[in-house]
């Protein structure tokens, strides 16, 4: 998060206020707070801009939940879904409406993204799904050979957005050689074989056959940056 976003969250256990008083009624609207117990952070948050974009809050602040009469939620950390670094994405995008991670490491900043898509998948923020696989698609198309991520995509719901931008990011390498990227999490993972056989599949239902010089080969449209590729080339 940029020096200029951060006067939103400031002060490391104290509590960290997120804007409530600004630009629109809905940003002046009565806080709640929300801690996160392991690193035994809390912060202020508008309850109508939260409640708004989040079933999850809204179930948890204007229901008849402990928390609702509290005004307080508390977020035990989930490995890979509930972290400083995730909350804190939310809270930019929910004033900001956009994600930025200062990390410079491909491989960190797509673990960042997945995670920060299964902490939306849980808080139910379905605004957030289609940002976040736009964002990650640009993310690989920059960076087309990282190194296993150990993500944890396959646990996000079937046809979620973000697991398919991963598989399709995998159907080259898939088809064009053995230590693809995500060979990993293909050989590893059930779920993420399934994403990838169905991003093939939908691929070569476009394939072209063709011959030149001798030569047999296919085309086919890539899934993540609709460019023609070849492959099976082979002598007959």
């Amino acid at each position: 998060m940029s020096p200029a976003d951060s006067k939103f969250l400031t002060g490391g256990s104290k509590a960290r206020e997120a804007p409530c008083s600004n630009i629109l009624p809905i940003y002046h609207s009565p806080c709640v707070k929300i801690r996160i117990v392991s690193c035994d952070h809390e912060y202020t948050v508008s309850k109508d801009l939260l409640c708004r974009e989040s079933k999850y809050f809204s179930a948890m602040f204007e229901g008849e939940y402990k928390e609702g009469q509290q005004q307080i939620a508390v977020l035990g950390d989930i490995e890979g879904v509930v972290s400083v670094q995730s909350f804190e994405a939310f809270l930019q995008w929910l004033y900001l409406r956009k994600i930025k991670f200062e990390i410079t490491e491909p491989e960190q900043q797509i673990s960042a993204m997945i995670e920060l898509a299964r902490f939306a998948d849980m808080c139910i923020v379905t605004e957030m799904e289609a940002r976040i696989a736009r964002q990650l698609k640009k993310l690989l198309l920059a960076n087309p050979n990282p190194q296993s991520t150990e993500s944890g995509a396959t646990f996000l719901p079937q046809w979620h957005a973000v697991r398919r931008i991963l598989a399709a990011a995998t159907v080259e390498g898939y088809l064009r050689c053995e230590h693809h990227r995500f060979v990993q999490e293909a050989r590893e993972y059930l779920t993420y074989a399934v994403d990838l056989l169905e991003e093939v599949g939908l691929a070569l239902k476009g394939l072209k056959l063709g011959e030149s010089f001798g030569e047999s080969y296919g085309t086919y449209q890539d899934p993540l940056d609709s460019k023609e590729r070849t492959i099976y080339r082979f002598h007959r």
